[in-house]
């Protein structure tokens, strides 16, 4: 009797963690359907081939930072989602995320992990890269917390004295199409 309450109990305790877990894989797999749209949507110019350093970065230019709060302006109606970007922002360590690898861009790209990074920044020509030109890193995406506006800065290095830099800010659109609101971001370069 003892045996057969403790076998239902150990049940009963796999089963209710189990209901939290699926649904968290399914709001993991819809972040992570985002990011990958996200960082498609953004990604909209570069050579015939593109470079893409596949861990997240930090928002820098070289040495300098890019800090979101001094590029993104969202409108007063959207000061709740604002705060909520910036607490994911400082919640999160940069550098640690993932770029996912079914990216729906319009040419053909290269996935490189940090040291391939560091070959490509030092001789292009290698043909591993299969001729790319640039190389992109993207910081991780951050969400206001219902995932209707988002923000992710682009690093796109075309070589030592050449780069261009810029933070996006988009939103869903009622059909779930994410979409640029350039009037939100207004830092940005090129070198």
């Amino acid at each position: 009797m003892i045996r057969s309450v403790t076998i239902m109990l150990c049940v009963t305790s796999a089963l209710a963690g189990a209901i939290p877990q699926a649904v968290t894989t399914q709001a993991d797999a819809a972040r992570r359907q985002d990011i990958s749209a996200i960082y498609s949507e953004v990604m909209t110019s570069g050579s015939a081939v593109n470079a893409i350093a596949a861990q997240t970065a930090d928002a820098k230019v070289g040495t300098r930072e890019m800090p979101i709060q001094q590029c993104v302006t969202l409108p007063p109606a959207r000061a709740t989602e604002w705060t909520e970007i910036l607490a994911e922002v400082d919640a999160n360590k940069p550098g640690t995320g993932t770029i996912p690898p079914d990216l729906k861009l319009q040419r053909p790209y290269v996935l490189l992990n940090n040291v391939e990074v560091q070959e490509f920044r030092n001789s292009k020509s290698n043909p591993k890269f299969q001729g790319a030109m640039d190389l992109f890193q993207f910081t991780d995406v951050y969400f206001s917390k219902n995932r209707t506006i988002a923000v992710v800065f682009v690093f796109a290095w075309r070589g030592p004295l050449a780069a261009t830099w810029t933070w996006f800010a988009l939103e869903r659109t009622a059909a779930g199409k994410w979409e640029q609101r350039r009037q939100w971001a207004h830092c940005g370069a090129e070198a």
